[in-house]
């Protein structure tokens, strides 16, 4: 043991007089509560940094700064975070902060929303480059969400799904992929997702999990990247 570390074990063990020493005498009268204190503040600290707690208390997605994040995995943002460059075409299923979030990182972005008030909502925080787009579900009349894609032909670097009928959207996206294109689909531990997670894997995709806390969440969750050789996040 080096000379330092033995001191300060010393004077903790046998000094009351200090912080350290009186931590260490109350350790040892209660080693279960102190171990408990320690991963509270370990677990506050976290939640802080990540924005945890602001995006639980405000029901939206946000960094430990305040800005506006994708409604993911932490681990996968971060991923993102490193991967993605400027300039990229992005379809999305599902809108809010995540849409921001591309905006931020210079992505031409088409977003599809199904909601009215979120769509009103959303619509005046985003800037004239965003192609916005609001097909409402309705009973009889929901194919036009989840074939919204279909117009498009080997256009986008990156197509999202996180929003409604997230089984057709994967089934529909594959074509409007460019060849280095990938799919980040939320999620994927949902068990009513498997038949479009493995039409994606029968069509030669690779994936790549990310598990673990999000925004908001207040319970583990599953992001995917889904990919193939030659891909824009160089995976």
């Amino acid at each position: 043991m080096p000379l330092f570390i033995y001191f300060l074990w010393w004077w903790g063990m046998y000094s009351s007089k200090n912080w350290f020493g009186r931590q260490l005498q109350k350790y040892r009268k209660n080693p279960r509560r102190m171990r408990r204190k320690a991963l509270r503040f370990i677990a506050d600290d976290y939640l802080t940094k990540t924005g945890w707690i602001d995006s639980f208390r405000s029901h939206q997605a946000f960094d430990g700064e305040g800005a506006p994040i994708p409604w993911v995995t932490y681990s996968a943002v971060h991923f993102l975070e490193t991967r993605v460059r400027s300039g990229l075409k992005v379809f999305e299923y599902g809108s809010g902060n995540s849409t921001l979030w591309w905006v931020k990182h210079n992505a031409e972005v088409v977003s599809c929303e199904h909601d009215p008030e979120w769509y009103q909502h959303i619509h005046n925080r985003l800037p004239s480059t965003v192609s916005y787009h609001l097909y409402e579900l309705k009973v009889g009349h929901r194919k036009p969400y989840a074939e919204a894609i279909t117009q498009y032909k080997s256009e986008f670097q990156v197509v999202v799904i996180d929003g409604e009928d997230r089984v057709e959207c994967g089934r529909n996206c594959v074509e409007a992929l460019t060849d280095d294109g990938v799919i980040i689909w939320d999620n994927t531990n949902w068990e009513i997702y498997k038949p479009g997670l493995d039409f994606l894997t029968d069509q030669g995709f690779r994936r790549l999990d990310f598990y673990g806390l999000g925004p908001v969440m207040t319970a583990p969750s599953l992001t995917t990247i889904f990919y193939r050789s030659e891909n824009c996040l160089n995976i």
